[in-house]
Formats: structure tokens, C-alpha cells, sequence
């Protein structure tokens, strides 16, 4: 396994530089995790930085949330990164919400958007979910915001989800 936490390390700095060798330093990485956890190292935390790598790549990073948290079910960081995929499916079923600027009392008005599917509250109830389980993990701060914020505006705290 470290062995192949150089490969993300080394992806992780090609990414932040933006350089042009990022993608091959990303299949690099992939290889490299795929290859721990071929040989038996498949703890959550090689289920996660795969996924992660893949959703750099522009790949489908879910199969590897699921594994994660399949590996260690009480996996705060998996369960995160599945409850954050769940919410962002579900907050691009729903659209952006409509906001107008009053200016001459400098407030905001929010459009009520349409009413929420069963289908789309299933999946939001899924993400809240592992939200709430990753928060009795040990997530917390900056990390729950982003999440927290999706998961208001589905039932309609639009002043929450702002």
C-alpha cells in the first residue's frame, strides 16, 4: 500500500499544479491502488483513494465509495464521500435554485422550486444519511458545510442552504 500512496501523493501534487502529465500520473495511481488492492490490501482506505483519484480523472467514483464502506462500514471519510455523491446527484436532479436580488432593501428572494419527487427524496435521505453517520464518525466543520448545505435546500431551508 505505500507503494502506491506515492503514486496518489505524487497525483495528488500533479494535480494541484495543473500540470499536462496529470491524467497519466492519475492512471499511474489508479494502477497502483488497483494493484494493492488486488494483492489483499483492500482496506477502505485503498476503496477511497481510488475513488478519489477517479473522480480527478473524470471517472466514476461510486463503485469505490460503496467498496469502501462495504471494507469498514463505519468509515467516516467513505461515508462522506458517498453521502457527498449521493447529495451532488441529487442537487443536479433538482437544478440551481432561482434567486433575485432586491436591491433597494439589499435582500434576496428565492424562487420555491418544484416540489421534490419521491425518487429525489430517496436519494437525498440517502445522502443525509451517510451525512449524519460520518458526522458520529468524526466529520465535522468545514468538511459536513458543503453537504449540510445541499441536504437544507432539499427540504427547503433555502436561507441554510445559502
Amino acid at each position: 500500500m505505500d507503494a502506491a500512496m506515492a503514486k496518489v501523493n505524487e497525483f495528488v501534487l500533479a494535480a494541484a499544479s495543473r500540470t499536462e502529465k496529470r491524467d497519466a500520473i492519475g492512471a499511474e495511481a489508479v494502477r497502483a491502488l488497483e494493484r494493492a488492492i488486488d494483492a489483499g490490501e483492500g482496506r477502505a482506505s485503498a476503496w477511497l483513494w481510488l475513488g478519489r483519484c477517479r473522480k480527478v480523472l473524470r471517472e466514476d467514483p461510486r463503485p469505490c465509495w460503496e467498496k469502501a464502506v462495504e471494507t469498514e462500514p463505519g468509515n467516516a471519510e467513505a461515508l462522506l464521500e458517498r453521502g457527498r455523491s449521493t447529495l451532488e446527484d441529487y442537487q443536479g436532479l433538482r437544478g440551481d435554485m432561482e434567486v433575485y436580488r432586491v436591491s433597494y432593501r439589499d435582500h434576496l428572494i428565492y424562487r420555491t422550486p418544484n416540489a421534490e419527487s419521491a425518487s429525489e427524496a430517496a436519494l437525498r435521505l440517502r445522502g443525509e444519511a451517510d451525512l449524519e453517520a460520518a458526522r458520529r464518525g468524526g466529520i465535522s466543520g468545514h468538511q459536513a458545510a458543503y453537504l449540510e448545505a445541499l441536504s437544507s435546500f432539499g427540504r427547503g431551508d433555502y436561507a441554510k442552504a445559502e
